[in-house]
This record gives C-alpha cells, sequence and structure tokens, in this order.
C-alpha cells in the first residue's frame, strides 16, 4: 500500500513546495496507508473468525447427520460446544443455524472445508481445534459409525495433506481421544505431549513448552480462532498442563 505516500508526496510539493513539502506529505500519506492496511487487516481478520466459526458448527451438523438422524447425545453435544464458548444469544442464533445448515441434503462438505483453508490459511493449529471438535461430535454416543468416519477421514486429508503423513496426525490423533478410556492417566499424559517415557526430561520440557506457545489463546484469535472459541483455547492449555504436571509428578522432578 503506497498510494497514499505517494499522493501525500505530490501534494507536499505542490502546497508546500521543495524538498521540506515532500517529506512532510510522504509523512501524512504515510500514516492514511497504515491507517488503511490496518482497517484491511482487522475487517479481514474478523470475516475470517466468523467462517471458521459458521464452519465448525455447519460441519458439526453434518457429521451428526451422517448416519441419517441425530441423537440426542449429539445435540447434547453441540449445546455443551455453545455454553463452552460461553455465546452471546445472537452468536447462538448463528451456531444454531450453521448446525441446521450443515444437516442439510445439500451441504458440499468439500467445499467448506475449501472455504476454511481459503480464509485460514496453512494454519496447522487451527486445524487441529477444528479437527478435535469435529472427532468429538462424532464419539460422543460411544461409537464412531463407518460413515462418520470416512467423513472425518476426508477432513483430516483435506486439512492436513502432507502433514498428516508426515506426522502421523489423524487417524492416530482420533485414537488418541479415546485413549484416556482404556489406558492410565500417565500414558494419556505422554500421548498428550506427544512424548514417551522413554524421551528425556529436557526433551519433555521442550515439548510442553512448545505446545504451551502454540496454543496459546491469543496467539490462536491473533491466527484467526473466533474469541467466542477461547474457552476451548484455555481448556487445551489446561490439559496440556496438567499433562505435563502429571509427568513431573511419575518422574520426581522438581
Amino acid at each position: 500500500m503506497i498510494w497514499g505516500r505517494l499522493f501525500g508526496t505530490v501534494m507536499g510539493l505542490v502546497l508546500i513546495k521543495g524538498l521540506l513539502g515532500a517529506i512532510v506529505g510522504y509523512y501524512i500519506g504515510r500514516q492514511f496507508d497504515y491507517g488503511v492496511m490496518r482497517h484491511q487487516y482487522t475487517s479481514h481478520h474478523s470475516h475470517s473468525q466468523q467462517v471458521f466459526f459458521d464452519i465448525t458448527f455447519s460441519v458439526m451438523g453434518h457429521l451428526a447427520k451422517a448416519d441419517g438422524k441425530i441423537s440426542s447425545e449429539e445435540i447434547q453435544m453441540a449445546q455443551q460446544t455453545m455454553r463452552l464458548f460461553n455465546l452471546s444469544d445472537q452468536a447462538k442464533k448463528q451456531a444454531i443455524n450453521a448446525f441446521n445448515t450443515g444437516k442439510s441434503a445439500d451441504f458440499n462438505l468439500d467445499q467448506a472445508l475449501t472455504d476454511l483453508k481459503r480464509h485460514i490459511g496453512l494454519n496447522i493449529h487451527l486445524y487441529r481445534i477444528f479437527y478435535e471438535i469435529q472427532t468429538k461430535i462424532t464419539q460422543i454416543d460411544g461409537h464412531v459409525s463407518p460413515k462418520k468416519m470416512q467423513k472425518l477421514d476426508r477432513i483430516r486429508d483435506v486439512l492436513f495433506g502432507r502433514y498428516q503423513q508426515q506426522s502421523g496426525y489423524g487417524r492416530q490423533q482420533y485414537q488418541g481421544f479415546n485413549r484416556a478410556n482404556r489406558v492410565g492417566e500417565l500414558d494419556q499424559a505422554y500421548h498428550t505431549l506427544g512424548v514417551t517415557p522413554e524421551t528425556p526430561w529436557d526433551d519433555i520440557k521442550k515439548a510442553y513448552k512448545k505446545l504451551m506457545l502454540k496454543n496459546h489463546p491469543d496467539r490462536l484469535v491473533s491466527q484467526g480462532l473466533p474469541e467466542e472459541m477461547l474457552n476451548l483455547a484455555k481448556e487445551k492449555t489446561q490439559a496440556i498442563k496438567a499433562a505435563y504436571d502429571t509427568i513431573k509428578t511419575a518422574k520426581m522432578v522438581t
């Protein structure tokens, strides 16, 4: 954005004359450019948050409807998610409308995911939050049907692509959500931090600090996470800290 600076420089030369006029005009024009860029960033950022919000709930509705009907548990899960986000009455209406949109037979999952990627960019951390929310809605009634698993796989492939092939994120990540029901708290803690019992303590600390930094609520909001979802981000950082404390206690590290 340079038009303000060019225009300001020219007007400074015309109105004030000489080098001083050019400098003053350039400075005023630069301030104009910065103001426009801030407005454009704020508008784009706000729109990206709204897109993330709408697609999150519409895909939740789509997954809940994947088996042909929505269970009472899935409805409760959607309601609990809204309460977790501490939504205003207006935001609740928007969430319900988006959820109902996802339930419709003509809802296009691939198009929704494409829209999400276009507005969020290559932000793996926001994709993870999105994927975790969708995974929870599919497993809320105690099992995941083949149709829902197929759609989860599609979400994983579209959002993570090569990343999930390299890191193993996706189906392994989904399995981790159920792990707490099958293994002990310590094993779940290792899984949360992405480490193993054999990982050196210094590396565990590094993994913990890296996760806390990547999942810091303020950072996620700056990257496009809607402010209504801050509670979810805070819940995630609390889970990371709890996992770290569990491992620390087990290893008797002070």
